[in-house]
């Protein structure tokens, strides 16, 4: 039996991508299907994929798996399963890349043509949202996760906004004048619900130091772009989780002994 750790699959069986139904005690069957084994890098042919509403119960050989009576069972001979993808760097309130897009000028509208548009038609079941508005990807992450008949849609680490581009959440402090805004900002982040702490672009030496002592009071990842100012060497040194983009990295790397 192969070890599944994902609760929704990206699938190709139609020609396009699907999801499993959402209905919470159905019991869904992909059988005769290849699974793609990501861990070990291998195709595992004739299996039973089980699912009970949206989460994976059991991926065993064809017809090994006892279904309950009433079983959905969905012949997927020459057809392939893979986990689900990560877009690991979004801006789902940003503009949509079709301006034919209707209500294309709504935050909300961009939101939801990302999540119920896009990504799960590419097989994206999870995204890092690295700045955007926070409220609306919660309230969209809510509406997937509990309204009735809710199509699904991707898991989403936000950050909310940048810091020191702007104010992080309503009420935020902005302009950033003092270790102590730096601090204000981190704690209504981790208030808000946002799951990392991103940096604006290129931001002044001391809060970038001061948004990383934050960061681990909080318990709570900090990502930057690569900065001019402070070398990627100290960045990884002071535990900062990401570097976004590569700006300043030829800079940086070439003053590596």
């Amino acid at each position: 039996m192969i070890s599944v750790r994902c609760t929704l699959l990206a699938l190709s069986l139609t020609g396009r991508s699907t999801v499993a139904s959402r209905q919470p005690e159905s019991v869904t069957v992909l059988s005769h299907v290849t699974v793609i084994d990501v861990v070990r890098g291998i195709r595992v042919p004739d299996q039973d994929v089980v699912l009970r509403g949206a989460r994976i119960i059991a991926v065993q050989g064809a017809g090994t798996y006892q279904l309950p009576v009433g079983a959905r069972v969905i012949t997927a001979r020459n057809r392939f399963v893979i986990p689900g993808l990560w877009d690991m760097h979004t801006h789902l309130t940003d503009t949509p890349w079709t301006k034919a897009h209707p209500g294309a000028d709504s935050t909300d509208a961009r939101a939801r043509y990302y999540f119920s548009a896009l990504l799960l038609a590419a097989g994206v079941t999870g995204v890092r949202d690295l700045s955007g508005n926070l409220d609306v990807l919660q309230r969209w992450q809510q509406v997937a996760d509990t309204a009735r008949n809710a199509p699904p849609m991707p898991r989403a680490l936000a950050t909310g906004g940048k810091l020191g581009k702007e104010p992080v959440v309503p009420g935020a402090p902005f302009p950033i004048r003092t270790v102590a805004d730096v601090q204000t900002s981190v704690r209504l982040l981790r208030e808000h619900g946002a799951s990392l702490v991103k940096l604006e672009a290129e931001p002044e030496p001391w809060i970038v130091r001061a948004a990383l002592d934050a960061c681990r009071t909080q318990h709570i990842r900090c990502v930057s772009h690569g900065t001019e100012l402070v070398s990627l060497q100290e960045l990884a040194a002071s535990g900062m989780s990401s570097v976004e983009h590569l700006f300043w990295f030829p800079e940086n790397t070439a003053v590596i002994p």
